[in-house]
């Protein structure tokens, strides 16, 4: 074996300055741990004893793969897929925080345990059979593993999954009873997922770990468990928020036919109520089981049913009064025995999870937990009685008891069960009470054991408890989840430095709470909620993912932040127009008074300052969208009476409609942007135009001069305000010279008119399209605008316009019809863009990052750098310029750009070749028939 010898110099307290520590390590190798450690100090040797070492692989960021991939989910309801990364706590505590890593990310964020709850695990494939045993703990802990050893104090075992050095002793006084799994010839060990179970309603429960959690009320689950006439249901619970429940044992084919069932109800002053509950016919009794629950999180309770005698008890092991635990019992003789094999659980509040479900035969007279004044051992043949435990020869596998001086030796296979006798006091009856734990490891099979996280290593998971003699590791192998129990007494998260949003990943792969942050090596990224530090994006192409943000109620207007309408239904009448179809009492156009029911919708303008939208051409959910907006914003509407006289214009201010969810409003406020956006108002610095570009970013300008090249303007969207930019024509979609002109809207004759390009045109197609501000368009090439002329090539002549008859110029990017006609997949450029726009690259270094404004204007650069609010990068148009991220709505970054299907401002603007005439279209050719 190697020898390392490392020569160290030292100020260490008890060594004077200077002294040479030699440090000699048997053994050592990358994970191992080690043999032996001598230390020679100046000729003196000392030696030091072997420690297991929970710090995993040296490098303490880098995943674990050993670990199975699972996801974290946090307390505000995100979820982000990863692994585990070592961590070990220091001595005497537990870890505080979880390192988890995910792809999308650089290196690991590193999750406070009381900011979420918990990681889950696919379950792992199905281990080879093995001769285990089940131990159970007081408290509710359940582990399984091989039996190495017994003596006078503890019981040594190997948890399943865990190599030889994962043995723990578990002291008597903490156990309950140990047998094999089906112990007491047990018909039913869950709950096993929702496989087998039956929901109503449907889709209302999820499966986590093999447990099943609900939070719907008056959702239930139900299934067979195959539960004998004298039954012994063994049930662990927990919740988030307390719940209240029923469960009902031999159920019956509804909840109406229940005879056997107990109620947890919750008083005023939040302390709980048990309610054991017999009915038969009209004949009922309740009795009430006067405990506390013993955690608030996490509730044992035992019931006993006999449907013969009609006899139903229930006991909660973990609680004592008094130092005797309290047993309700009720008989009622059935008029009629039946058999019932149903479970059934049902939330009535709060939320509800079944963590573990074990039916056994009821065998004894009474309901009892086993407790007795010495170990009560049982065997396939049955009780043996006056018996001792006193050790286990692992070599033989055999029980070694004493019947008074004779010695009685039981083979491990013909075990059924050990019940051990309560020691000292229970929990609630007066004793110490042990630490809260921060987490509860759940393992295949229905293993679970609650304590302090103490260390994450390349095998497991380590867990600390009471009453074990080390920390017990819950091997990756056989690990299910983790849920966290940790509560709010840890250090409180800080108040957020940054604007809270969301982070979604563009599949749904991960989202969480959080906000954006400057990255330490530059750039950005994103601090989660409950995580102690930011990370930033993995590689050089971020993922897909948009921040959204809380949408927030337009300046001035102090409304809130939820969708808002005038109240009311629009429908056609028979001449084609718009027309109010009905009021809500309470809606504004009704408490207004001065629309009624069966006026003619002509336009709406949906902003302030925006202008009217002419309904008529438009469809249904268009005017819809045009009605809604944010509670408490404007919206006018242009009516008139049934028969088209007295036209006028209404103002209203939107309240409160009856329709939800966020991707509803969103949709409203991408209608306004595309077909009514407000008009900027010209500022001191004079920029009275917009430039629409192709990725759909809106930015007001100032136009100095348009031509075949691009545009030279200037914008108070650049760093530098007041610098000329040349803006390349190929990411130009259009300008307004006289935004204020006229509606963006268009009906669609008009515009497919305006769009075709005829055969004769396609060797020289048009380029651009002028809209006038007396409502006509013009369609030629070569468009070029100075400060008092713009000049259009026809097809017969140029032609020069005062520039301020032309309201807008629309760019018809004839290459693309060229490029999709022709089947072409590559386009001229460095980026593609939305709807296939060729787009020179945003600067190098950055990551590309779009923000979306409430009405639908977007600002595209590269980020590079973030202060606070304020995000600053390269705009592929526009050169240095800066974000608010106070003033949008969502922020795309990498692929989500591209993949958001939004409409852009003009999107529809692109010419298509006419169709070809008949006689010049191919023959079909005839196949078989």
């Amino acid at each position: 074996m190697p020898v390392v010898v490392v020569c160290l110099v030292l100020a260490w307290s008890g060594l004077a300055h200077g002294q040479q520590v030699r440090i000699v390590v048997d053994g050592v190798a990358e994970g191992l741990e080690l043999d032996a450690v001598d230390l020679d100090v100046d000729g003196e040797s000392f030696a030091a004893a072997p420690k297991r070492d929970l710090s995993g692989p040296r490098n303490p960021r880098t995943p674990i793969e050993a670990a199975p991939d699972g996801v974290i989910d946090l307390a505000d309801g995100g979820y982000l897929p990863g692994r585990l990364v070592p961590a070990r706590a220091p001595e005497g505590s537990g870890l505080e925080s979880i390192p988890w890593q995910s792809q999308a990310f650089a290196a690991p964020f590193d999750f406070r345990l009381d900011e979420i709850s918990g990681l889950r695990f696919a379950p792992p494939p199905p281990a080879a059979p093995a001769d285990r045993i089940t131990v159970r703990l007081r408290g509710g802990d359940v582990i399984s593993g091989v039996l190495t050893a017994i003596d006078a104090e503890a019981v040594t075992l190997v948890p399943s999954g865990a190599g030889p050095d994962g043995a723990v002793r578990i002291a008597r006084q903490e156990l309950e009873s140990l047998g094999r799994r089906a112990a007491g010839g047990g018909s039913f060990v869950g709950p096993g997922g929702l496989a087998g179970w039956q929901q109503a309603p449907a889709a209302s429960w999820r499966e986590e770990a093999g447990r099943i959690i609900t939070t719907m009320r008056g959702a239930s689950v139900v299934r067979d468990v195959g539960a004998p006439r004298r039954a012994r249901f063994d049930i662990v619970l927990s919740w988030k928020q307390r719940p209240e429940f029923r469960l009902a044992v031999a159920a019956g084919e509804t909840a109406g036919d229940d005879t056997f069932w107990l109620e947890m109800l919750w008083s005023n002053d939040a302390a709980g109520g048990l309610m054991l509950v017999r009915r038969e016919g009209p004949a009922a009794e309740i009795r009430p089981l006067p405990v506390a629950v013993p955690r608030a999180d996490l509730m044992r309770i035992i019931l006993f049913v006999d449907q013969e005698t009609g006899r139903l008890a229930a006991v909660v092991p973990d609680v004592a009064d008094g130092g005797e635990r309290t047993i309700a019992d009720i008989v009622l003789p059935p008029r009629q025995p039946a058999t019932s094999p149903r479970f059934r659980l049902t939330l009535t509040r709060g939320d509800i999870c079944l963590e573990s479900l074990r039916v056994t035969p009821w065998k004894a007279a009474d309901p009892t937990v086993d407790d007795a004044d010495e170990v009560a051992v049982t065997t396939r043949d049955g009780k043996l009685a006056d018996v001792v435990l006193e050790s286990f020869d692992a070599a033989a596998a055999t029980l070694i008891l004493r019947r008074g001086e004779a010695p009685v030796r039981v083979p491990l296979e013909a075990l059924e069960q050990i019940v051990f006798p309560a020691s000292g006091d229970l929990p609630g009856a007066g004793g110490p009470v042990p630490p809260r734990p921060t987490v509860r490891g759940i393992g295949i099979d229905g293993d679970m054991l609650a304590g302090t996280l103490v260390a994450v290593d390349d095998q497991a998971v380590w867990i600390e408890r009471p009453g074990c003699s080390g920390p017990v590791p819950l091997p990756f192998a056989t690990l299910l989840a983790v849920k966290s129990l940790a509560t709010a007494e840890l250090a409180p998260t800080d108040k957020p430095p940054g604007r809270l949003g969301r982070l979604v990943s563009g599949a749904s792969v991960f989202q969480m709470q959080g906000w954006l942050t400057a990255a330490p090596s530059g750039g950005i990224a994103w601090q989660p909620l409950g995580s102690r530090a930011a990370v930033a994006f993995a590689g050089d192409a971020p993922p897909a993912v948009t921040v959204e943000y809380i949408p927030r109620p337009a300046d001035g207007e102090g409304g809130e932040a939820g969708l808002g309408g005038i109240g009311g239904m629009v429908t056609r009448d028979g001449d084609g127009f718009y027309i109010v179809a009905m009021l809500t009492e309470d809606g504004a156009a009704a408490r207004d008074g001065r629309m009624q029911p069966g006026d003619r919708i002509l336009a709406v303008a949906p902003e302030p300052q925006g202008p009217f939208v002419e309904t008529r051409e438009l469809d249904a959910e268009t005017v819809t969208n045009l009605l809604r907006g944010r509670v408490g914003t404007m919206v006018r509407v242009r009516v008139a009476g049934p028969d088209g006289r007295r036209p006028r214009d209404l103002a209203f201010k939107r309240g409160m409609i009856a329709v939800t969810g966020t991707d509803v409003l969103r949709e409203a406020l991408e209608t306004h942007a595309r077909l009514a956006a407000p008009v900027p108002a010209a500022d001191g610095a004079g920029f009275p135009a917009l430039v629409f570009l192709r990725t759909g970013d809106v930015a007001p300008c100032r136009i100095e001069a348009i031509g075949p090249d691009g545009v030279r303007l200037v914008t108070p969207a650049a760093t530098d305000s007041a610098a000329p930019l040349e803006v390349p024509a190929a990411v130009v979609q259009a300008v307004e010279l006289v935004p204020a002109a006229a509606s963006r809207s268009i009906d669609r004759t008009r515009l497919d008119r305006l769009l075709t390009l005829p055969r004769m045109q396609r060797s020289r197609p048009p380029t651009h399209l002028l809209r006038l501000t007396d409502g006509d368009y013009l369609r030629g090439r070569d468009v070029r605008v100075d400060g008092e002329r713009v000049t259009i090539e026809l097809q017969t002549a140029v032609k020069t316009l005062p520039r301020d008859t032309v309201a807008r110029i629309i760019w018809l990017h004839p290459e693309d019809a060229a490029a999709a006609e022709s089947g072409a997949d590559d386009l001229p450029g460095d980026a593609e863009p939305p709807g296939g726009v060729a787009l020179p690259a945003v600067a190098a270094g950055g990551i590309p990052v779009q923000g979306v404004a409430a009405d639908g204007r977007r600002m595209t650069l590269a980020a590079e750098s973030l202060t606070g609010n304020l995000l600053r990068g390269r705009s592929p148009a526009f050169g240095d310029v800066q974000l608010d991220l106070g003033s949008i709505d969502r922020l795309l970054i990498g692929g989500a750009i591209d993949a958001d299907d939004a409409e852009r401002p003009y999107s529809r603007w692109k010419l298509k070749p006419a169709a070809e005439p008949r006689a010049l279209q191919a023959e079909p050719v005839a196949g078989p028939s």
